[in-house]
């Protein structure tokens, strides 16, 4: 169920960030804060082919934002085995660091939120430029 719930987010998140680059920066006509999911529909279907390289290029930037956080949780380990398990009975199975957990977390959003911007300004500049 948490699956659902976290790829219906990035969904919404590629579907709502070109209104949201449209209302930071306007551009145009085309690019206005009530067209662009209008100028997006258009775009998919005018010139397919640039708006699946900018979907594209999104989706290398959110593969290497989950390659990050994992090279975060390998530098910075967020759970190891308990050295004291077996001799202590009250110790736990694992050890849990949340401050590495809180790292590796925020390392993944920043880098997705660079992601979505990166994917909403190319097609404010599809949008504008037409290249």
């Amino acid at each position: 169920m948490l699956t659902v719930v976290l790829i219906g987010l990035v969904l919404a998140g590629l579907v709502v960030s070109p209104a949201v680059c449209a209302r930071v920066a306007p551009g145009g006509a085309r690019w206005r804060a009530g067209s662009a999911l209008s100028t997006v529909r258009a775009l998919r279907r005018d010139d397919r082919r640039a708006y699946l390289r900018r979907l594209g290029e999104w989706a290398g930037i959110y593969v290497l934002a989950q390659c990050l956080g994992g090279l975060s949780a390998l530098v910075r380990p967020y759970i190891w085995d308990n050295p004291r398990f077996g001799a202590d009975p009250a110790a736990d199975r694992w050890v849990f660091h949340y401050g590495n957990y809180a790292t590796q977390g925020v390392v993944i959003y920043l880098a997705v939120c660079a992601a979505t911007a990166w994917y909403a300004c190319r097609l404010r500049q599809l949008a504008t430029d037409g290249r």
